[in-house]
């Protein structure tokens, strides 16, 4: 089976709490395969993926370590997460006589990743993308951090490092062929039971092959909505005009899509009642034809 877990707002949808505690209570009688192709997160904000990714000798998030670490993964955190951004936020002293441009660089990804790892189990590869320019914009703190990971990763082998421009993040996302090839790291995921694949953000889909998914979960504050896999491809592809499902937004895919197949209220995490809630998801899931 396969499982797509998406998110209804660009922040705080509750995708990773659904697809991690969905991923562990089926893990229960299942082989389960957490996948987060695209992930992305803050070396400032989440200042504890620095120290997971020196542990790891490689570039991970919260999400994808947390699910792997949980689920037995460690070994195969490449898989889990192809490919991971960090960002760091620029010093605010270098723009004291322009704060409005301080808070735009603060609004967009591509202005404040300044690495991005790509990785290719297939051929047994991390390649790392230093953006040289958005890290010049780092104060010493955030400078060391981001140098530190650098000598990290260079340690390892099989490892290339390559400078890169800003614009490259929103080329490769804009690029229906840059992507094509996780699509394959997808294929490899046939010997589980069951593949819960993570979009980022409001993504309708992070990969084309997600598509394929059975179910499609999407998450919204206090509240889950679940349609049929080829229902919500229908939606997306009707909806998308050409573009790329990492590229259209889930609310106009629900809007096109009208009634779900179930909805189910989410109760506060670490209750009961939440427990309850997964047991339900999980009964629904194992149950569905």
């Amino acid at each position: 089976m396969r499982l797509l877990v998406t998110g209804l707002l660009p922040h705080d949808s509750g995708k990773t709490v659904i697809a991690l505690n969905l991923s562990k209570a089926l893990s229960k009688r299942l082989r389960v395969f957490y996948f987060k192709p695209i992930a992305g997160h803050s070396g400032w904000y989440q200042a504890e993926t620095v120290k997971h990714s020196l542990e790891a000798g490689i570039l991970v998030g919260h999400d994808a370590y947390t699910a792997a670490r949980e689920l037995g993964l460690l070994d195969r955190v490449r898989l889990v997460n192809p490919v991971d951004l960090l960002t760091m936020p620029p010093d605010p002293l270098k723009y004291i006589k322009s704060i409005r441009l301080y808070l735009g660089i603060l609004a967009d990804v591509a202005s404040q990743t300044v690495l991005m790892r790509i990785s290719r189990p297939l051929e047994g590869i991390d390649e790392y993308f230093i953006v040289r320019e958005n890290a010049k914009r780092l104060n010493k703190v955030a400078l060391t951090v981001l140098e530190g990971l650098i000598e990290r990763f260079s340690a390892r082998g099989n490892v290339v490092f390559h400078d890169a421009e800003p614009g490259l993040i929103m080329k490769l996302f804009g690029n229906r062929e840059a992507l094509n090839w996780l699509n394959n790291i997808y294929g490899l995921l046939s010997e589980y039971d069951v593949v819960v694949t993570e979009s980022y953000n409001n993504a309708a889909a992070p990969i084309e092959a997600s598509l394929d998914s059975d179910l499609v979960l999407v998450t919204a504050p206090t509240r889950l909505l679940i349609y049929r896999g080829t229902r919500y491809r229908q939606g997306v592809e009707a909806f998308s005009m050409g573009r790329p499902p990492w590229l259209v937004d889930v609310g106009g895919i629900v809007e096109v899509l009208g009634e779900p197949l179930k909805t189910m209220d989410i109760p506060y995490v670490d209750t009961s009642e939440f427990n309850s809630f997964i047991d339900l998801l999980v009964e629904f899931i194992t149950s569905y034809q």
